[in-house]
């Protein structure tokens, strides 16, 4: 009997290649007659590994024995590309371009999954060969037929109400040196079902960068960056509103216990989570930096009391996170550390995802995100999270960003979908009918460029099997 080293350097293993990866990519690999367990996050970003063991058959010795491996994932460095190390045994399996392992469909769906018959590099080099089968796609992006946006403006306000998407506020400024931000104060409705837009009664406030969510039918508006009249210096706000949209009408409600800009805010049990978010600071001149202070406060709204409630507050304190419910649990996603504006060298993106259980006021760390970001869009649909766009900055990069990744918080899980068409941040999601709705934003980081580079496009990701109509 050979030992686990002496085999692998006497013989090359013989190795039959089969490789199944399930539509959220999940990898299982068959050689032979072993298999490889998955054992961690199904898709790591680069430079993460999954461990486990492959329980290996010797065909020269027939003998099996457990080798420990890892996984890789290279999805920043060539797309689709899958690296397993097993010992001195490496498996390198690259799909050719138009093969995917993206998917939507459930995990037990075995028609959706497909086979991958890898490259296997034993002990001498001994190749075997490679073919692929190509998975069903999980559905595709359309650029052209749903409606516009028909006034553009960067950091509009989103929030879902069954089949509409309502778009608050906005700045519509042109960044060019002394000028001022303008906000233009509106309130967009788009009619998912319908493909319509419509405009509704102006905000009786000025901003950007608040945070909605919806409760029995009203819209809840805090904090944000602006004022009560355009011709008013900018200011991190204390304010909360109530829209309701049947009467088309605005009304004040009890100010927040802290100015904040930036946060994010969801539902759950009729009651308003506003959390984390940039809060006003003393600069070394004495003077006040607006939204200079990344905070993790949690505080929720009680719309039938008109009464706010501090809860415990977010362990990573961050500003522009993605904020989802899935099962009685609130989800904070990304997000944005040390400065309000990304264009600044000392703001830093950040991959946390931290989960919030308001029945025992308590917080745990889940699988971070494959790719750190900021300044994304983000909605819920069935029990999954999606994160699109957003954008970074740093001193290797400057740019906005095209991915579109879903948090499975069930399975503590992340995977992607096909990548946006037009990278943008600040962009409005909203998911309907089988239906990935990215609306508008802008098109370069850090609003450069100005108004003439607000987007107004509605690109939508129809889901495989969804029923589109063309």
């Amino acid at each position: 009997m050979h030992g686990h080293g002496d085999a692998l350097l006497l013989r090359p293993l013989v190795w039959s290649g089969v490789v199944l990866v399930d539509e959220h990519g999940a990898v299982q690999f068959f050689f032979g007659l072993g298999e490889w367990r998955r054992s961690g996050p199904a898709h790591p970003a680069s430079g993460r590994i999954l461990r486990g063991d492959l329980l290996a058959h010797d065909h020269g010795n027939d003998t099996r024995r457990r080798e420990h491996c890892e996984y890789t994932s290279h999805v920043h460095v060539k797309p689709l590309q899958r690296v397993v190390r097993c010992g001195r045994v490496y498996a390198l399996l690259t799909p050719p371009a138009n093969a995917s392992i993206k998917g939507h469909a459930g995990r037990d769906s075995m028609k959706r999954r497909h086979m991958i018959v890898g490259t296997v590099i034993g002990a001498f080099g001994v190749v075997l060969a490679v073919s692929v089968t190509a998975q069903q796609s999980p559905g595709r992006w359309d650029t052209e037929k749903y409606a516009k946006l028909p006034q553009p403006a960067e950091e509009y306000t989103p929030v879902q109400v069954n089949d509409k998407l309502y778009l608050i506020g906005g700045n519509a400024a042109v960044l060019m040196p002394g000028a001022r931000a303008t906000h233009p104060a509106r309130v967009m409705v788009y009619d998912l079902a319908n493909n319509t837009w419509t405009a509704k009664k102006n905000t009786p406030f000025f901003a950007d960068h608040m945070s909605a969510a919806t409760a029995n039918g009203k819209i809840y508006v805090f904090g944000g960056s602006g004022a009560m009249t355009q011709e008013a210096p900018s200011a991190t706000l204390d304010t909360a509103w109530e829209y309701d949209p049947a009467a088309d009408s605005w009304k004040a409600l009890a100010k927040l216990n802290s100015k904040r800009t930036a946060g994010a805010a969801t539902e759950f049990g009729g009651k308003i989570y506003f959390i984390g978010g940039s809060a006003d600071v003393a600069g070394a001149d004495g003077r006040t930096q607006n939204g200079g202070l990344v905070v993790g406060t949690n505080e929720v709204y009680d719309p039938a009391a008109n009464r706010w409630e501090s809860k415990k507050p977010m362990p990573t304190p961050r500003n522009h996170p993605a904020i989802g419910v899935v099962n009685g649990r609130i989800y904070l996603i990304g997000g944005r550390i040390t400065a309000n504006n990304i264009g600044g060298y000392t703001a830093a993106n950040v991959d946390v995802v931290e989960e919030y259980n308001p029945a025992t006021d308590s917080w745990r760390a889940m699988n971070r995100m494959p790719s750190a970001r900021s300044g994304e869009g983000w909605t819920t649909y069935q029990n999954k999270i999606y994160v699109a766009g957003g954008e970074q900055h740093d001193y290797h990069i400057e740019g906005v960003l095209r991915d579109v990744e879903v948090f499975d918080p069930a399975a503590n899980d992340w995977y992607r979908l096909p990548a946006l068409p037009t990278g943008r941040h600040g962009v409005n999601v909203a998911a309907f009918n089988g239906k990935l709705f990215v609306i508008g934003g802008h098109t370069v980081f850090a609003g450069g460029g100005g108004h003439a580079l607000d987007s107004p496009l509605n690109e939508v990701f129809e889901f495989a099997g969804a029923g589109r109509t063309n």
